[in-house]
């Protein structure tokens, strides 16, 4: 049941994803999105996002930055956050994409968790049939 720290980070991605997409929509620069994110969310994604934002105000480039992001951490969908953010054309566009983007990673998320709880139920019924042979075995003695 319990999601691994790289699943877990995939998880929180789509939600920062998803609020990013938001703020774009309303008006937001791609930046100014970032900057607000971090300051309102928490998280370990968060808490890198924070890191790529200082790139940023540092002077590196956006799509740089996030490809710099995207090499350095353990989150599935950080490569493909930059990849929307080098490819769109406008900000209508890059809210799309990003929208699509967190959809797909809270599409990832719940499937993870659906094949944990299926593992975790087949391991519940293995035990539950293993102990009703043992109770037979020792009843039948």
């Amino acid at each position: 049941w319990r999601l691994t720290a790289r699943r877990r980070r995939t998880a929180e991605l789509g939600q920062v994803v998803e609020h990013i997409a938001v703020l774009i929509g309303t008006g937001c620069s791609l930046v100014g999105a970032m900057d607000r994110t971090v300051q309102r969310a928490r998280g370990t994604v968060v808490d890198e996002l924070a890191t790529v934002a200082g790139w940023i105000r540092d002077g590196q480039p956006v799509a740089y930055a996030l490809r710099r992001w995207a090499t350095m951490t353990t989150c599935d969908g950080a490569g493909r956050l930059g990849a929307a953010a080098r490819s769109a054309t406008s900000a209508d566009e890059l809210a799309h994409r990003l929208a699509a983007l967190a959809a797909a990673l809270h599409e990832r998320a719940h499937e993870e968790r659906m094949a944990a709880v299926q593992r975790a139920t087949r391991v519940a019924w293995a035990a539950t049939a293993l102990a009703a042979m043992a109770i037979m075995a020792t009843v039948l003695r």
